[in-house]
């Protein structure tokens, strides 16, 4: 991945304004991996997608990720602090790192 500067940055995401969520990540992808033709990026296995989105998440703005939701099940607000880098880890060599954990979390 190249580094990617403030003035390229603000640039990609004036272009994604009128797009749907599906074309403002295509555009972040096309930020993250110029390398690779813009053709080819949609063909490419959501895994590795999501890889280069979270490593150029974390090239702009560090491992900290500081995340606000609220509890669907009793409506209070949380918050806490996530480590980027642990998105992109392989425990006890299972693919998936730990958006997979927490969605087989979710499903127990």
């Amino acid at each position: 991945m190249t580094h990617t500067g403030a003035a390229e940055l603000l640039a990609t995401w004036e272009a994604g304004l009128a797009r749907p969520p599906a074309g403002r990540a295509l555009l972040l992808h096309r930020t993250a991996r110029p390398d690779v033709d813009a053709e080819v990026l949609p063909a490419l296995p959501v895994g590795e997608r999501e890889a280069d989105l979270f490593a150029l998440r974390r090239a702009l703005f560090g491992e900290r990720m500081q995340v606000r939701l609220t509890c669907t099940a009793c409506g209070e607000d949380m918050e806490f602090d996530l480590d980027a880098g642990e998105f992109a880890r392989s425990p006890g060599g299972r693919d998936g790192g730990l958006a997979a954990d927490l969605q087989h979390e979710g499903q127990r």
